[in-house]
């Protein structure tokens, strides 16, 4: 992405991406035997489809966003999507449940159409991101070669969300299907945690400032792991609502805090050196996926039984992980007084 990003616009290679992301995501859903080799290129392509559309999307957000808005913004960026989950799992539950119901249709029917529908908005957002005019990005370097303690916060901070990220992403529809129930039950109950989280997102949007964020961020992470200990002792359905309400919410507030903060930081950084905003974009991306396969590898230990473990005690060991990680973060900060530049 970064060597494309030399010969085309950031626009171009985002709608791009988002097209790949989307119609690999969904082929899956359409084929009928799946093999290894099928499985291997499906990821390879939904990797290179998430990472081209993530790599141009932060670019877009740190070029657009200003230090004291930011935090806003990605409040109202959250809330935007959250509020499409309030409406669009509850509709894809029941639309599948349905079709089971009544025998019009089979489950696997219902995903099909769900799936082709999602390709084909797709196609239509994308030609309105192929028609904005943006200024071209320039690419002098793919790699950040002087780390300063500041640049290492970063990183570590990144690690963090990472490791929450890749848990979040495994687990709760695993943990729905075993204590909750059917695609019915989970869309509405993805629905009615999204409209309890978005209200409380804007109101942290307007109250929270650059003075309180950080420690907002931290207490955030902090509850997160404080909320693995609930389905650690409580394995069952009201375990279950508790544990993934809590971190839905406290996930969401750790981003729009957390993440203005590494924008101000990769600001700060491409300011100080000649090497341009896009490899800081490409070093904070590829921490976030190091904490996402520690995660996922976390998994598959657990999967295969290489060690004896339950999934319920993954979130315990991940949050682990995770605040060891945020605690070197913090102690940087304390100690190079770094502190002082967020």
């Amino acid at each position: 992405n970064g060597l494309l990003l030399r010969r085309f616009a950031v626009t171009v290679l985002y709608g791009c991406g988002l097209i790949l992301f989307v119609v690999s995501n969904s082929s899956i859903v359409f084929l009928h035997n799946l093999s290894v080799p099928g499985i291997a290129l499906f990821g390879f392509l939904y990797g290179i489809g998430t990472g081209v559309y993530w790599g141009n999307r932060n670019l877009l957000t740190l070029a657009e966003t200003e230090s004291d808005t930011r935090v806003f913004f990605n409040s109202l960026e959250l809330i935007t999507g959250i509020l499409l989950t309030i409406i669009i799992p509850g509709m894809a539950g029941w639309f599948i449940s349905l079709g089971e119901i009544s025998g019009l249709y089979s489950i696997r029917a219902a995903y099909v159409i769900l799936m082709f529908l999602s390709v084909v908005l797709v196609l239509l957002s994308s030609v309105f991101v192929f028609k904005i005019h943006f200024k071209k990005i320039n690419v002098p370097h793919l790699f950040v070669d002087h780390v300063t303690p500041a640049w290492w916060v970063a990183r570590l901070i990144t690690l963090s969300e990472g490791i929450t990220n890749g848990v979040a992403f495994l687990l709760p529809t695993y943990f729905l299907f075993k204590f909750v129930g059917k695609e019915n039950v989970i869309g509405s109950f993805d629905s009615i945690v999204a409209l309890i989280v978005a209200a409380l997102l804007y109101a942290l949007g307007v109250k929270l400032t650059k003075d309180n964020r950080l420690k907002v961020a931290v207490l955030a992470y902090v509850g997160v792991a404080l909320s693995a200990v609930i389905i650690f002792f409580f394995k069952n359905t009201n375990g279950v609502i508790v544990y993934l309400g809590l971190t839905y919410l406290l996930s969401s507030i750790s981003y729009i805090a957390g993440h203005a903060i590494l924008l101000d930081l990769t600001d700060r950084e491409s300011s100080q050196f000649s090497y341009g905003s896009y490899c800081y974009v490409f070093d904070r991306e590829t921490c976030l996926n190091i904490g996402r396969m520690i995660a996922i590898l976390l998994m598959v230990v657990v999967v295969y039984k290489i060690i004896p473990l339950e999934y319920e005690q993954v979130p315990v060991i991940a949050s682990v992980l995770q605040l060891s990680v945020l605690g070197t973060a913090l102690y940087i900060l304390n100690k190079d007084k770094v502190k002082t530049t967020l």
